[in-house]
C-alpha cells in the first residue's frame, strides 16, 4: 500500500478534484441539466430555496468525496500502470463507472423511487467526470 500512496501526484489529484467540482458546477446548472433535474426529482422552487441554504455543506461535500475519489483513482491508475494514453485513460475511467457507480447509484435509485431521468443525469455526470479525472490523472502523473 505504501508504493501506491508514494506514488499519488498531490497536485495531479488537486486538478483532477478541482476539475470535477468545476464539471458539476456547470452539469447542474440552469445551461445544462438542473431544470431537468430539478423536474426529475419533483423539486417545488421553496424545496431548492431550502436547499440553497445548505449548499456549503453540500460543496464541502463534494469537494472532500471527489478529493477521495481522485486520489484513490490515482493510485488504481498507478497500479494498474495505465499509459498515459487518452483511450486508455477514458477506458478505465468507464469501467470504474461500470463497475463501482453504475450497480450502487441504479440499486440505490430503483430502492428510492428516483425517477430515471435523475437518475441518467447523475450517472452521466458521474461518468464524465471520471473520465475528465482519469485523464488528468493520466497525463500528469505519467505523461
Amino acid at each position: 500500500m505504501s508504493d501506491y500512496c508514494a506514488n499519488v501526484n498531490i497536485w495531479s489529484v488537486l486538478v483532477a478534484t478541482l476539475a470535477s467540482f468545476l464539471l458539476g458546477g456547470l452539469w447542474y446548472s440552469n445551461a445544462l441539466f438542473a431544470p431537468a433535474w430539478i423536474r426529475a426529482h419533483g423539486l417545488s422552487p421553496e424545496k431548492c430555496e431550502t436547499m440553497k441554504k445548505h449548499s456549503a455543506q453540500c460543496f464541502a461535500t463534494a469537494i472532500i468525496t471527489s478529493f477521495i475519489s481522485c486520489w484513490i483513482m490515482d493510485m488504481a491508475i498507478a497500479g494498474a500502470k495505465i499509459p498515459a494514453d487518452a483511450l486508455c485513460g477514458a477506458g478505465f475511467a468507464a469501467v470504474c463507472w461500470l463497475a463501482f457507480v453504475v450497480p450502487t447509484t441504479l440499486s440505490t435509485a430503483m430502492f428510492s423511487g428516483s425517477s430515471k431521468t435523475a437518475w441518467r443525469i447523475d450517472a452521466g455526470f458521474e461518468l464524465v467526470r471520471l473520465i475528465i479525472s482519469a485523464e488528468i490523472l493520466v497525463f500528469w502523473t505519467r505523461g
